[in-house]
């Protein structure tokens, strides 16, 4: 799990997991938290992997001041994709 409190707009790039073993399963979750400002933007970046979002398209994260989304991603060995989905959003 890992949190990141956004200050700028922000381009965030997976790790590319090749030495997973076929019957593997690595999931990332990110908590990431506007600061006092708000509206930063975050760009997702998956490096050599496919990233697959959950309904097609990376969700719009909260933008308010210090609002807060958590977003998972999911690998499975022996594939190169990273599915993802937004778990939580604050209003």
């Amino acid at each position: 799990i890992r949190l990141i409190t956004l200050n700028q707009t922000t381009t965030l790039t997976l790790p590319s997991l090749t030495s997973l073993a076929a019957d593997d399963v690595y999931t990332l979750t990110i908590k990431l938290k506007q600061d006092a400002t708000g509206g930063r933007a975050v760009t997702w970046a998956s490096g050599s992997d496919t990233l697959k979002w959950d309904g097609g398209s990376a969700p719009i994260i909260a933008s308010g001041a210090n609002k807060e989304t958590i977003i998972q991603f999911t690998t499975f060995g022996g594939t190169p994709t990273w599915y993802a989905s937004m778990v939580w959003k604050e209003n």
